[in-house]
């Protein structure tokens, strides 16, 4: 398998990705995202709505910038929206070609089956790539004009740069879905089930932790507490916390190395397990 060769099946793939309906409107609803966070910052670093005794202009008046204006867009992204377009486009790119078997004649090409899949995820990496430099370009031209060229210019680069690592995750998560599932709705109601799941999981976590820090808990435990220490250390180690490690853009968060170790090891898993599956694949 030549370079060459898989760099045609990666730009065939993204044309076909970037014809579908789906993909176009998910970058207009990307554009309008970020459009949507610079106008909200900058109607609010005006407001005289007072919080807790302060103007909201007070308390905007040193993070009204651009580079803030690019966060917002990106929080306004990640709140479900563009997330569910990337689960939606996987499906399609995959589960949907299965079931309505129009990847049959590329699967029996004479080229190895996991550069089909490498391909297809490469395309949603571009289309995910398209989404954020639509969202960065709008957001950081309008915050500049409304609000200021001055902020953290790297620090939400780098945010956006972890947010194209998360989405590609998912979109190998979803992709691994698909070739089990074989459908565009059970790939998008199976993604959302593990991310559930992950999310209760990590709730139940999160008692723990509470109950680690009492300490009638902690003397009852006994010589078991550095289990409830141990699991409460569990908890940036799951999906839903690697899936979120582009939240470290934001000023109250910290980087959390282990989400994004976590975020490579899932990755990883998810195309090797996909790769596996439709390598055994039986066609019809």
């Amino acid at each position: 398998m030549t370079p060459t060769l898989l760099g045609a099946l990666w730009r065939a793939e993204t044309l076909k990705l970037f014809s579908r309906g789906s993909a176009r409107f998910g970058l207009g609803i990307a554009a309008l995202a970020s459009v949507a966070g610079v106008f909200a910052l900058w109607q609010l670093s005006g407001s005289q709505m007072v919080v807790n005794g302060a103007s909201v202009e007070s308390l905007l008046a040193e993070s009204a910038n651009a580079p803030a204006a690019l966060r917002w867009g990106l929080y306004l992204r990640n709140f479900f929206i563009l997330p569910a377009f990337v689960i939606l486009l996987s499906a399609q790119s995959l589960a949907g070609e299965l079931q309505a078997r129009t990847l049959r004649e590329e699967l029996l090409r004479p080229v190895p089956r996991w550069a089909m899949l490498v391909a297809k995820w490469g395309a949603l990496g571009a289309w995910i790539g398209a989404t954020l430099g639509v969202a960065w370009v709008i957001g950081a031209v309008g915050g500049m004009i409304l609000l200021g060229t001055g902020g953290p210019w790297a620090e939400v680069a780098l945010g956006y740069l972890a947010c194209f690592c998360c989405d590609l995750g998912l979109a190998a998560i979803s992709l691994a879905v698909a070739v089990l599932v074989h459908g565009v709705a059970g790939t998008v109601v199976g993604t959302f089930l593990f991310l559930v799941l992950g999310v209760f999981l990590g709730w139940g976590l999160l008692f723990l932790s509470w109950l680690a820090g009492i300490d009638a808990v902690r003397t009852s435990a006994g010589g078991l507490v550095w289990v409830l220490d141990w699991v409460v250390k569990a908890e940036p180690w799951l999906p839903p916390a690697a899936l979120r490690a582009w939240m470290g853009v934001s000023p109250a968060t910290d980087w959390i190395w282990q989400s994004f170790a976590s975020l490579a090891g899932i990755t990883s898993a998810a195309l090797a397990l996909a790769a596996r599956r439709l390598a055994g694949l039986d066609l019809p």
